[in-house]
């Protein structure tokens, strides 16, 4: 039986032996069972003969294996290419075999598909005819609740005409008995009105009558009391012309006494305060007050109060000295020249001294020179031989950095020059190199000022000062 082997049929070996039969009479050949048992011609036997005397037998056997050879080679041949031919075939038939086989699966595959198809197309139908008794109940849930809601809303219209009616005629009665009310309210009031305005009447007359009888008595009082007047007047006239007549005999003596009497208290107060140390609180206010003068120098007065201060803000034991008088009196001054508040610390005065340009013109001009030039381009060593000093390459620790030059050195960039630093001694640029390790390398340059410290050294000593107050 034949078999398919990876979709090619198999031939068995009748089918073979059928199609090599007809290869054979194809190429006019005759099978084996057509020859029978007959002996092909090759294989008849051969009669030995002798030529010339020699035995001719073995030069014919020797010919004949030649010719049988030479035949078996073209059979051989014949053979090969009756196979290819029956090959070929073969090789046709399996596909024709195959081709007829693809056209049965094909033919099978679309009658499936088509069955598939109808099946499909009856499905569809089926869901278009459920779809289709949806949609007309749909519809005709729809048409019966559009009826049932005209229903409702003819229901509802005419529960509105009736409630409407209802209401018009509450609302005519409601009206009917406003109007009767208003009617009954504008007669009550026009009566209490006509009682009012009798009543009005009634009481302007009697304010009237009041009234004459106030102005009457009031005119009266104002007589009396115009006639008092006159009077008080005319005795004040005559006392003030006496009084007059007296002080201008005797001003110059009052005006000196009265001076005299002002000084004398004044100076009484002021012993009273520096020699007996009064501690009254409303004498110790009137001694502020008057700026009793516990100190006297060449820069001014020190006062009580002042004083005071000074001597409770010294350690015990320790007495004031002139000096130290003179340095406080100065150093006020100066606060009050710069407009630096009466706390303010000396650290702070003396940076408002460095700051100052009636102190410091000459410094603070070559400074900002200086500073001028760093902003138009040019370098800080370049610069230094215009300055005091000059300092490169300077190692500091950030403590160091910030004690000396503020906050600033810490948040200079590397290669950045800073603007102009006032120190207690003058006037700092510098340029930050670089940071490491908590070190800060830098370049400054610094002008010496005019400070504090030596107006102070100049000024002080040549004060002359007097105290007063115990």
């Amino acid at each position: 039986m034949a078999k398919n082997l990876d979709g090619i049929k198999k031939l068995g070996p009748e089918e073979i032996k059928k199609y090599r039969e007809m290869v054979l009479n194809l190429i006019g050949e005759k099978s084996e069972t057509d020859l029978g048992g007959q002996k092909k011609p090759n294989q008849e036997n051969v009669a030995v003969k002798k030529i010339d005397g020699l035995k001719t037998n073995s030069l014919y056997r020797n010919e004949k294996t030649l010719n049988v050879a030479a035949e078996e080679k073209l059979k051989k041949q014949a053979e090969e290419a009756r196979l290819k031919e029956a090959i070929k075939r073969q090789a046709e038939a399996r596909l024709k075999v195959k081709e007829e086989e693809d056209n049965y699966l094909a033919e099978k595959e679309r009658a499936e598909k088509e069955i598939r198809l109808k099946e499909l197309e009856k499905i569809r139908q089926a869901e278009d005819k459920i779809k289709q008794e949806k949609i007309a109940k749909a519809i005709n849930l729809k048409q019966h609740q559009e009826q049932l809601a005209a229903e409702e809303k003819k229901r509802k219209q005419a529960l509105k005409q009736e409630e409407l009616k209802k209401k018009l005629v509450k609302e005519q009665a409601e009206r009917l008995e406003r109007e009767k009310l208003q009617a009954e309210k504008n007669r009550l009031e026009q009566e209490l009105k006509q009682k009012l305005a009798i009543r009005r009447e009634v009481a302007e007359h009697r304010r009237q009558e009041l009234k004459m009888v106030k102005r009457l008595a009031k005119e009266k009082r104002k007589l009396k009391h115009h006639q008092a007047r006159l009077k008080l007047r005319r005795n004040l006239k005559v006392i003030f012309d006496k009084f007059y007549l007296t002080i201008k005999k005797n001003f110059s003596y009052i005006v000196a006494f009265t001076v005299l009497f002002f000084v004398g208290a004044y100076l009484i107060l002021c012993l009273a305060v520096l020699r007996f140390n009064i501690t009254n609180g409303s004498v110790i206010k009137l001694a502020e007050s008057l700026r009793v003068p516990a100190v006297l120098t060449d820069y001014g007065i020190i006062s009580y109060h002042d004083f005071l201060n000074l001597k409770n803000n010294l350690p015990t034991g320790l007495n004031i000295k002139e000096k130290a008088l003179a340095r406080w009196l100065v150093v006020n001054n100066i606060k009050h020249n710069l407009n630096s508040p009466a706390n303010a610390t000396d650290a702070e005065v003396a940076i408002k001294f460095i700051q100052d340009k009636k102190n410091n013109q000459t410094a603070l001009l070559r400074i900002n020179k200086i500073d001028e030039l760093l902003k138009s381009g040019a370098s800080l060593e370049n610069l230094s031989k215009y300055a005091d000093e000059f300092h490169g390459g300077v190692n500091l620790n950030l403590v160091e950095a910030k004690a000396k030059f503020g906050q600033t050195a810490l948040e200079l960039k590397s290669g950045q020059v800073s603007e102009i630093i006032y120190g207690d001694d003058g006037y700092y640029l510098i340029e930050k190199i670089g940071e490491s390790n908590g070190q800060i390398v830098l370049n400054y340059l610094f002008i010496k000022a005019k400070t504090l410290a030596d107006y102070l050294s100049a000024v002080v000593p040549q004060t002359k000062v007097f105290i007063l107050a115990n």
